[in-house]
C-alpha cells in the first residue's frame, strides 16, 4: 500500500488519541485524561467496528463532532472502499498508542 497514505492515516490516529487526552484538560490532569477515555471508549469501538467505509466516516464524524477534531483534507481525499480498511487498522494501532500508557499507568495505580 502507499506509504504516504500510511503515514496519514497513523497520524490521524495519534490526533484522535491527542484530542481525546486534552479535550477540556488544558493542564494535563491525569485524571482528567482517564476520564476522556472512558466517555471515548464507545466511539474507538465505533472506529473498530466499523465494518464498511460508510460505517467508518460515521465513526470518524462523531468523534470528530465529540472532540472537535479535523481530519487531514488529504487523507479524506484518498479513502475508498478499497483501502478504509487498511487505513482503520492504522489509526486504532495509533490512535491506541496513545490511550494506552494512561490507562496502564491507571491499573498499576490500583494494585
Amino acid at each position: 500500500m502507499n506509504p504516504e497514505l500510511q503515514k496519514r492515516a497513523i497520524n490521524l490516529g495519534t490526533s484522535i488519541g491527542q484530542g481525546i487526552l486534552l479535550f477540556d484538560n488544558k493542564e494535563r490532569r491525569e485524571e482528567t485524561e482517564k476520564e476522556n477515555i472512558k466517555k471515548a471508549r464507545k466511539y474507538i469501538i465505533g472506529i473498530r467496528k466499523a465494518g464498511n467505509f460508510e460505517k467508518f466516516a460515521d465513526a470518524l464524524i462523531r468523534i470528530q463532532e465529540r472532540f472537535l477534531l479535523s481530519v487531514s483534507k488529504e487523507l479524506l481525499q484518498q479513502i475508498n472502499n478499497d483501502n478504509f480498511a487498511y487505513i482503520q487498522k492504522f489509526v486504532i494501532i495509533s490512535l491506541l498508542n496513545q490511550v494506552n500508557p494512561i490507562l496502564r499507568n491507571q491499573k498499576k495505580n490500583n494494585k
